[in-house]
This record gives C-alpha cells, structure tokens and sequence, in this order.
C-alpha cells in the first residue's frame, strides 16, 4: 500500500531510496578521473522480505576501446 513520507531536504543533502533487493554501488569521487579510479567502491545493500539482493556492475578503465 502507498504511504507518504514527509523529509527535511537541502541542496546538499537529498534521500535517495532504495527497493528492497536492490545494490547500489558507491564511490567518493576525486577531482581527476585517474583520482576517482584510485578510490574504493563500497555497497549499500537493501535486502528485500526473503534477506535477498542482487544486481550487476560494469566497469570502464577509460582506456580500453569499447566492446565490438
């Protein structure tokens, strides 16, 4: 059942929601890409009713060509 949900936000701090089951993939950015390549990654995970999540990530090295 819908519901609403009533938050204080800014400009600099805004909600993000997740579904249950889902992964999001996390990553402080730098000021160069090479920087941000340097950084670790992290997962937020939200399990859903059965304590399951799952998803896909892709990576770009920024120096290999594409895929044919």
């Amino acid at each position: 059942m819908p519901r609403t949900i009533e938050m204080d936000v800014s400009d600099y701090r805004l909600p993000v929601f997740l579904r249950g089951g889902s992964i999001l993939l996390r990553q402080i950015p730098g000021l160069t890409i090479k920087a941000t390549m340097e950084n670790h990654f992290w997962l937020l995970v939200a399990l859903d009713e059965n304590q399951s999540a799952q998803g896909t990530a892709y990576f770009d090295d920024g120096v290999s060509p594409e895929p044919g």
